[in-house]
């Protein structure tokens, strides 16, 4: 993760298209397991229209296996 920034929940009617190209996009789950988004491609797959707390039931962590346990988060990258 970004070093020294805090990650920060997305709003819930934060737009894929809001986040910025100085932001990271970060999806962490309760059992503190986290991955960076690849923006382009949840782009291209979803639009940049797509709110993006409605789609926080479909991710899956990596770590534990767990569906729906897991969060959008978006940090600024360092300079």
């Amino acid at each position: 993760m970004a070093r020294d920034r805090k990650p920060e929940r997305i709003g819930p009617e934060e737009k894929l298209g809001d986040i910025m190209s100085w932001e990271i996009l970060f999806a962490i789950c309760k059992c503190e397991h986290y991955a960076e988004v690849n923006i382009r491609a949840l782009r291209l797959k979803c639009g940049g229209d797509a709110v993006l707390r409605k789609h926080e039931p479909k991710l899956r962590c990596k770590k534990c296996g767990e569906t729906g346990k897991s969060g959008f988060f978006v940090t600024k990258m360092p300079r």
